[in-house]
This record gives structure tokens, sequence and C-alpha cells, in this order.
């Protein structure tokens, strides 16, 4: 009788044992699922951030590169409208109308006609055959001390909203007198060249971002 008693109760304590080592592993591999969805909701969640920083990149990277384009484009038009506009060059001459000796710019003419991309207007040489309308763009003026007329150059071009390139060359590279530059700095839209590569980067720098319509129609208004 003791020795059933005795074989009862050591299958009972194995049977408790069997049905703990199940739980535990019934507890592991319910908690090694659960790790698993966490691992891949994590795994979700970061591969979700991966496609929304590359959407995002692509996005920018697209509107940098229309924005670029139409920057460009903008710029080229402007320079295109202004490339078929007549540029005056005006020689220095004397209140008389003379020219003075030393302040021929023929050399500069050519260069510019035989740049190809230009018009250079065959019309206006001096200060008295000035006169600028909506269809000019650009004046490259020639300064010399004994200059006359540059009051009149400079008024008439801000009337109708031209840049002017004062073009100081020769023997008075630099040399503006002191009444004729505090006159040109009150003018906006006034640049200065020293040499010939100098005048030619000038003219097609302003040639390329001057918005010469919109100051026309501006003062149309």
């Amino acid at each position: 009788m003791k020795n059933n008693i005795k074989i009862n109760f050591y299958a009972t304590g194995v049977a408790f044992l069997i049905v703990i080592a199940l739980s535990s592993v019934a507890h592991a591999a319910d908690g090694a699922n659960k790790a698993a969805n966490v691992w891949d909701i994590l795994g979700q969640v970061s591969l979700m951030q991966w496609l929304a920083y590359a959407i995002l990149t692509i996005i920018g990277s697209v509107i940098g590169v229309i924005s670029f384009v139409f920057f460009f484009l903008k710029r080229e038009k402007i320079l295109y409208r202004n490339l078929k506009r007549p540029i005056m060059v005006i020689e220095p001459t004397n209140s008389k109308g003379d020219k003075i000796p030393g302040t021929s710019m023929e050399i500069e003419k050519q260069m510019l006609k035989d740049n190809g991309f230009l018009n250079v207007s065959k019309e206006v040489s001096s200060y008295q055959t000035f006169d600028p309308n909506t269809n000019h763009c650009l004046v490259v003026v020639g300064y010399h001390e004994e200059m006359a007329g540059l009051d009149k150059i400079i008024s008439k071009a801000e009337q109708k909203g031209i840049p002017i390139i004062v073009y100081t060359y020769g023997a008075n590279i630099d040399v503006i007198a002191k009444n004729d530059f505090n006159k040109l700095k009150e003018s906006p839209w006034v640049l200065y060249a020293n040499f010939k590569i100098t005048l030619l980067n000038s003219i097609f720098s302003t040639l390329a971002t001057f918005p010469y319509y919109k100051q026309k129609n501006k003062k149309e208004s």
C-alpha cells in the first residue's frame, strides 16, 4: 500500500514538472513570436522611413533642377532679347563736336562687331547724335576729361532706363574728373570698364542680367 502511494506521489510530481516545462516552452515560444512581431514592426517602420526619405530626396532634387532650368532659361531669354537691340558707342568730342585727339574707338567698335553676337549701332558716334529710343539696350561712353555732353548722355539714358558703361581707355585709363564722377555715381545704372576685355565682359554681363523689359514697363506705367 505504501509503495503504491509513493509511486503515485512520484508520478504526480513528474507530471507536474512536465506541465511546468511545457508551460515554460509555450511561454518562451510566445515571447519569441512577440519579439519577432516587434522586430517586424521596427523593420516596417524603418523601411517606411527610408522610403519617405528617398521620396523627399527625389522631390527635392526635381524641384532644384526645375528651379535651375527656369533661372537659366530666364537669363537666356533676357540675353536673347537684349542681343537683338542696338548698342550705342559714343566717342568723346568737345563742345564743337570735334573728336578729341587720341580718343578714337575704332578698334573697340571693330572688336564688338567682329564678336558676331552684338548689334552695334552705326548711327550714333557722338553725344550730339545720341537720341536713344526704347529699342536701344546699352550705351558705351568713351570717356575723356575734356569731353562735352556727358550730362545729356546720362539724362537721356536715364529717361529710357538704359544702362551706361563708362569706358576709360588709352592715356586716360581709370581717369575720371571728380565732377564727372559725382554725376555718374548718382545714376543707378552705370558700370565702368578700362580695358577691351573688361569692356566686352561688362557688355555681355549687362545684356544677360539687366531686366530691360521690366524697367521699360515700369517707366511707361
